[in-house]
């Protein structure tokens, strides 16, 4: 049935469609919500990714160190990987140092809230502060730290993409090059989840139209989501690119970890996607993801942070058990936990045995399945 006859079919009988209308749309929201049972939980649930705290013009953030030609050999081939996945999308349906001050009292009370860590309470006051300081030098030390403790879904993206463009604008008012580059990475994340989710969208319209045998998108509308969807990726691609080079203009290669290990959490999670829909790139995904997150490894152990390791292999662990690697990723975490225990970060220790109990968890159920 054509989208016109639909129409003529409710100008012709409108008393006796209105309850069929409300009725319709039961079924289809049950419908809906049934499709879309075990998606979310497998790409949200948990938010276990972790980063340590970026801390405006502290050493975390400025230590002045060339970043070594085989790091930007392999900047370039992640680039082109990148490049030609976007390629294939089809859809499922100078050197700078920061001359910022830190004596205010509102950044002082910002970092008191950091050491604190990710609670309700403390995300709650630092979006109050960033509304209302006027300390540039603060507000951007929010907008760092609220794309570092976002928990997806609950935090809104669009939200959280504002703070990262707002937090751009304030670093380049204070020319802090490092902490642009790392909130363009934020950026390019949280559109790459954007991607995912309309895309999904996407996806499951064409499921239930298959299912009740009418059309819920028009073919014009399908074509304007194609377009928006190849939108969203090169605009994640052309962050991810950009915060990559102003990385390397300031020669701050924990910015580029950083960045890298963001881009490897993003094609992680397009790969936990495109797999559910039993695509082909799902794999090419999985490969990105992994070459990111290794890459950030590799350049943190360059530079003698083995903390900034442990933050690495923890996102890899995460990643692997998505893959079906959960005997890797248990190994793996069993060395975060023991890394994380000789700094006592306490952030990351907690993370990081929550993601064990979880691969014990599913290796369990494994187990039994095969029993059984």
């Amino acid at each position: 049935m054509s989208w016109s006859e639909i129409k003529n079919l409710l100008n012709n009988n409108q008393g006796v469609v209105a309850v069929s209308v409300f009725i319709f749309g039961s079924i289809l929201a049950l419908i809906l919500t049934k499709l879309k049972k075990g998606k979310s939980s497998k790409i949200m649930t948990g938010n276990i990714q972790a980063g340590g705290d970026v801390i405006v013009a502290d050493r975390v953030v400025f230590d002045q160190i060339p970043i070594d030609p085989e790091s930007q050999k392999t900047l370039g081939e992640i680039r082109v990987e990148i490049n030609g996945l976007r390629e294939k999308y089809k859809p499922s349906w100078k050197s700078y140092k920061s001359s910022t001050k830190i004596e205010s009292q509102d950044f002082e009370r910002v970092k008191k809230l950091i050491a604190g860590g990710p609670t309700n309470e403390a995300t709650k006051e630092l979006r109050v502060l960033f509304y209302s300081s006027s300390d540039n030098v603060a507000r951007l030390q929010i907008a760092l730290t609220l794309a570092n403790w976002c928990c997806l879904p609950e935090d809104s993206i669009d939200d959280l993409i504002t703070f990262c463009d707002e937090g751009m604008r304030i670093a380049d008012s204070i020319s802090s090059i490092s902490e642009k580059s790392i909130l363009l990475a934020y950026k390019g994340r949280f559109i790459s989840t954007k991607f995912v989710s309309e895309d999904e969208e996407g996806a499951f319209k064409i499921r239930a139209t298959n299912l009740i045998g009418v059309p819920l998108i028009s073919p014009e509308e399908r074509n304007n989501n194609i377009n928006r969807l190849h939108g969203l990726e090169k605009l994640a691609n052309d962050c991810f690119t950009q915060a990559e080079e102003l990385a390397i203009q300031s020669n701050n290669p924990k910015a580029l970890a950083l960045i890298r290990s963001l881009i490897g959490e993003a094609a992680g999670e397009r790969y936990i996607h495109f797999n559910y829909f039993g695509m082909e790139r799902a794999e090419e995904e999985k490969s990105l993801c992994k070459r990111a997150l290794m890459s950030a490894k590799e350049i943190y152990s360059k530079i003698g942070d083995k903390l900034g390791v442990a933050y690495a292999l923890h996102n890899l662990a995460n990643q692997l058990r998505f893959f079906g690697e959960k005997e890797e990723a248990i190994k793996l975490t069993e060395e975060v936990i023991k890394i994380a225990n000789e700094y006592n970060e306490q952030k990351l220790l907690k993370k990081a045995k929550i993601l064990r109990e979880r691969l014990i968890g599913n290796k369990d159920l494994d187990s039994s399945h095969k029993k059984s």
